[in-house]
Formats: C-alpha cells, sequence, structure tokens
C-alpha cells in the first residue's frame, strides 16, 4: 500500500508540474485520461516494484512520455521527453522534502500509528508542495527558460542523478545509507532551487533589458528621422533666404523706382517701400544702403533680370567694384529651353555674388558678366579679378557647404544652389584660371546638356593632385 501511495504522489506531482511548466491547461477529455493513467500507472509501477524494483522509476517516467505523446492536444514542443525528465526529479524532490517533514512531525508518534499515517500524510504535504511551488509569481505562467536547451539540458541531468540515486534507495541494499541519501537530497533540492530561481532572474533581466535596447533603439530612430526633417526643412528654407537675399533688394529697387517715376516723391506706396526693406533687411541680416536707382543698366528683355543686374551693379559699386555686363543670347529662348526664370535668376545671383564678394579681398576691382553663345550653347560667363578658389570649395563643390568667407556672411548655400540647379538642367560648369591680365578667373555655366565639371588651371600639379579624388572633375593644365 505504501508503494502505491508513494508511486501515485509522484505521478500526479510529475505530470502536474510538467503541465505548468508547459503553461498548459488541460481540457476535460484530457484530464479522463489522466486520471485513468494515474491509476493504470500506479497499479503497474507496484507490480514492477515487485519483480524489477530498479525499473519502477524509469517505466513510470517513460510511461509518462508516451502518455503525453499521444494525448497531448496542444504542441508541446520538441523537448517535452527533457521536460518531462525535469518534471519526475522536481516531484521526487518534493517527495523527499514530504518525507523528512513527515518524519520530523511524527518523530514521537508510535511505530504502529507512524507506520499506518505517515504515508498518506506524505502525500498530502508533496501535493501541498507542488501547489504553493506554482504560486510563486514569477514561474506561475510557466518557466520560459527552459524552452532553451542551455538551460535545461543541465537541469535534466541533474533531475536524472536524483532519479538514479532513488533508484537505488529503492533497492533498498544500503540501508545504513538510506537516511544519508535523503538528507543529501534535501540539500541537493534547494541547490536545485536556487540555482533554478538564479536561472529564471538572469533570464527576466536579459529580456528586460532586451525590451529596453528595443525600446531606445526605436525612440532613437524616430528621433533620427525627425532630425533628418529638421535639416531638410532647415536646408530647403536656407535655400529659400539664400535667394531671397539677392532677389527681395532688386524687387525693392524697382519698387522704389516705380514710385520715384509715377509720383516724383517717396509718398506714394511708402509703407510698401518700407516693408519691403525691412525684409531685406531681416533676411540678409545687415543694413542695405541704396541709391536713387535710375533705368536698368542693361536691357534683357526681361525685368526680373534687368532689376537684379541692376542691383548687383549698385551692390559692386558700393564697394568699389565695376560691373560691366554684355549679353549676346536671347533670354527668353533660354527659359524655353535650358532653365526656368526663378532658376536662372538664382544662379545668376549666386554668381555674381560670389565674384564680387571674391573680388573685394584683391586690389583690381573688375567683374564682368557675357550672356553670350559657346559652340552653339547659350552660357553664362562670369570674369573676376578676386582670390583663387580654396582647394577645400574646388573638393567639397556639390558634396557640402564649404565657404572660403564665412566672416563676410558667407554659408557656402549658393555653391550648393548652383549645383543642384545644374544638375537639374545638365548644365556644364568651367572653371578657368589666369595667371595674368585683368581678370584672376573665369566661370562658364554652359547649357549644353553635358553636366561636365572642367578646370583649367595655371597651378602645379602638386597643388592639384589632391583633386584627383573627384571622378567628375577633370583638371585641365595650361
Amino acid at each position: 500500500m505504501n508503494s502505491f501511495t508513494k508511486n501515485i504522489g509522484i505521478i500526479i506531482c510529475g505530470l502536474y508540474i510538467f503541465l505548468k511548466l508547459q503553461n498548459q491547461k488541460p481540457t476535460k477529455k484530457y484530464m479522463v485520461g489522466l486520471i485513468m493513467f494515474i491509476l493504470f500507472s500506479s497499479v503497474g509501477s507496484v507490480c514492477i516494484d515487485l519483480y524489477m524494483p530498479i525499473l519502477t522509476d524509469f517505466s513510470i517516467i517513460v510511461g509518462s512520455i508516451i502518455f503525453v505523446h499521444l494525448s497531448s492536444s496542444e504542441s508541446i514542443g520538441r523537448d517535452y521527453p527533457i521536460k518531462m525528465w525535469i518534471s519526475f526529479s522536481l516531484s521526487y524532490v518534493l517527495f523527499i522534502i514530504s518525507v523528512l517533514i513527515t518524519t520530523i512531525a511524527l518523530f514521537s508518534v508510535p511505530r504502529k500509528c507512524f507506520d499506518l499515517y505517515a504515508q498518506p500524510i506524505s502525500l498530502i504535504i508533496q501535493i501541498l508542495l507542488m501547489i504553493a511551488l506554482f504560486k510563486i509569481k514569477r514561474i506561475k505562467t510557466g518557466v520560459k527558460i527552459l524552452d532553451k536547451r542551455i538551460y535545461s539540458v543541465p537541469v535534466a541531468i541533474i533531475g536524472a542523478g536524483i532519479i538514479f540515486l532513488m533508484t537505488l534507495i529503492n533497492l533498498n541494499t544500503y540501508s545504513k545509507l538510506y537516511i544519508i541519501v535523503y538528507t543529501s537530497f534535501y540539500f541537493l533540492s534547494i541547490l536545485i532551487f536556487v540555482y533554478w530561481r538564479a536561472s529564471i532572474t538572469r533570464s527576466y533581466l536579459e529580456r528586460l533589458g532586451n525590451r529596453n535596447i528595443a525600446s531606445l533603439n526605436e525612440e532613437l530612430l524616430q528621433k533620427d528621422e525627425y532630425i533628418k526633417k529638421l535639416e531638410a526643412d532647415v536646408e530647403r528654407l536656407g535655400k529659400i533666404v539664400h535667394r531671397d537675399n539677392k532677389l527681395v533688394p532688386a524687387m525693392e529697387m524697382a519698387v522704389e523706382r516705380f514710385i520715384m517715376d509715377e509720383s516724383g516723391e517717396m509718398s506714394v506706396g511708402s509703407e510698401l517701400l518700407e516693408e519691403l526693406r525691412k525684409m531685406s533687411k531681416d533676411r540678409k541680416g545687415l543694413v542695405t544702403t541704396s541709391v536713387n536707382a535710375a533705368e536698368p543698366s542693361v536691357n534683357t528683355g526681361v525685368a526680373k533680370v534687368d532689376n537684379l543686374i541692376t542691383y548687383m551693379s549698385e551692390k559692386a559699386a558700393n564697394e568699389g567694384i565695376t560691373l560691366k555686363v554684355t549679353v549676346g543670347i536671347d533670354i527668353k529662348e533660354l527659359f524655353d529651353k535650358c532653365i526656368d526664370e526663378e532658376s536662372f535668376c538664382t544662379l545668376l545671383a549666386d554668381l555674381l555674388d560670389n565674384a564680387i564678394i571674391a573680388t573685394k579681398y584683391n586690389n583690381a576691382r573688375d567683374v564682368l558678366l557675357d550672356m553670350s553663345m559657346i559652340k552653339k550653347a547659350p552660357a553664362i560667363h562670369i570674369f573676376d579679378s578676386g582670390i583663387s578658389f580654396d582647394k577645400e570649395v574646388l573638393i567639397n563643390y556639390g558634396i557640402e557647404q564649404t565657404t572660403t568667407h564665412g566672416d563676410d556672411g558667407g554659408s557656402g548655400i549658393g555653391l550648393m544652389q548652383t549645383y543642384e540647379i545644374l544638375a537639374k538642367c545638365r548644365a556644364s560648369i568651367f572653371i578657368d584660371e589666369f595667371s595674368s591680365g585683368l581678370y584672376t578667373k573665369k566661370i562658364s555655366v554652359v547649357f549644353d546638356r553635358k553636366r561636365q565639371f572642367l578646370l583649367y588651371t595655371p597651378r602645379e600639379d602638386s597643388e592639384v593632385s589632391f583633386l584627383k579624388r573627384r571622378a567628375d572633375l577633370t583638371v585641365v593644365r595650361k
């Protein structure tokens, strides 16, 4: 009877622990089969214990594995035999603890009473311990850590050792070691519990850390996207401001001329003019000084271009620079075939502004704007007597914003904007440096749809060797 009680407790606890480790809820049909299996296997194990006790524990576990394999309606995974070994080893540990508790509790009870009540009481304590074990919050809904073989296999090996020792105890060969082995199992179960709890804690912290890292990575990606959006907005607004820094003053002059022509005094439309002046001042970041304009110094047939050239002429004059202009092409035809009016004005304003800034640092102060044909293609040629381009400007042109006149309000936006406009209309840019003469360099924008980038220079090879890093730039030594 004691053997039957012991085996039924081992089987009940082993199968219950297996279900809890898997976090499975059995169906009614499964429970009926489970009860029948527990009764059948308990009786069968008693019979095996009478004739071949060495196979008792092994047959219980193997029979349970077969039962679970045949009757489980849920996915139990490929490693369920390993978890079954772990479950029954824990069941044996609970059995050992319950036996120790019962022995201590009934120590002073007469032998007959002890033999009669010890095993049933031990069974009840074993089941209560099993239920209490899975009241622990971290393992209440299963032990996910055992899904990884790196954890489940070592625990299963320890469990196999426990079951093997229990088999030796069942043989009852070494009666003197009986108490020692039981005590050892008690301490071994404590060690297993401590190891298991530490593993669960480590796995929980690892999952928590991974979740935090994933959350931080997602937040960083969102911030990166937001920063990129802001950078794009800043670049777009910078281009607008840079363009208007050139065009708004030209509008201011045109309105002022219109008012003067129509009324002969500044009273008519003075509020509009003042607003334009304020806009020009805010956008440029400096006070604009202008003189009363006469008729545009050049007539291209496009009022916006004429006003821009007139404004640039006066800006150059304020710096003591002479700006000459020659026109040999039909600007309107250029707008129809090669480039739109707004882009052309932006391009022309950037090129002239750069030439004026570069020239005012030299003693010779001359700028020439020539719009003519070159090899049957319309082109803009700007000659200046200013300083040559630095190597950083040449190597970074169209790649990143670079300026050699940061102290004078330069930002590098103009060069980047020029590159983008030329790329859009597939125009070529030629830079021609001179070692003597009135002008030091010429920048030509040719609307030939070839998109070439050439530098003609008298510099030594050692001075231009660094430009070989740019595959799109062709350097021709003169």
